[in-house]
């Protein structure tokens, strides 16, 4: 008979137990969901102040903003190509900084990202927001991108919206950004030797 009310303590225990167990993941659930709608606001937040004309606190705000927006890395990258896209001199400089600090927290998203702005076959980017690509790109080392930059120097001839001065200067920062990452290149080579 002393078995029974063991075995009986013992189920109950085990349920509680299971029951507490189910309860926390339950909790950490709605925590992540929490965290991550909060996060998602603050994101738009900053989208919505880099994209919007005066905010309180001048070209240090938006400054601010650029950095903190492209804290969220890989996620924060197609909505600073389109603020560069988008916007004027000032924002084009603003979404670089924030692409910069992408680049840094999260390299092969954003990377992946710049790729595809670089290597865009539809042209539905404006030069300059190209331009910009190729700048970040080789500033955070995105060594997958020599094949776009390559490809996008080839195409220069037929970007007939850019200048002859612009078209040169393009192919100069093409240029700049392909020795800086074969010479990247060729330091990571030398790394993994020794």
């Amino acid at each position: 008979m002393v078995r029974r009310p063991a075995s009986s303590l013992i189920k109950t225990g085990v349920m509680f137990f299971l029951g507490y167990l189910l309860i926390q993941s339950v909790e950490l659930d709605l925590k992540q969901a929490q965290f991550t709608a909060d996060a998602a606001d603050k994101l738009k937040e900053y989208i919505v102040t880099l994209n919007g004309e005066n905010a309180p606190g001048g070209e240090a705000q938006y400054q601010a903003t650029a950095l903190a927006l492209g804290g969220f890395g890989g996620v924060a990258a197609y909505p600073l190509v389109e603020t560069i896209d988008r916007g004027d001199e000032r924002r084009i400089a603003w979404g670089k900084v924030g692409l910069e600090q992408a680049g840094r927290i999260a390299p092969d998203e954003t990377c992946r990202v710049l790729e595809a702005v670089i290597d865009d076959p539809t042209r539905s980017y404006k030069w300059l927001t190209r331009k910009t690509a190729v700048e970040v790109a080789c500033s955070v080392g995105c060594l997958s991108a020599r094949g776009p930059l390559g490809r996008l120097k080839g195409s220069l001839d037929g970007m007939s919206e850019l200048t002859a001065l612009q078209r040169r200067d393009f192919a100069a920062v093409i240029d700049e950004a392909l020795s800086r990452l074969e010479r990247a290149a060729s330091r990571q080579k030398g790394w993994r030797l020794n």
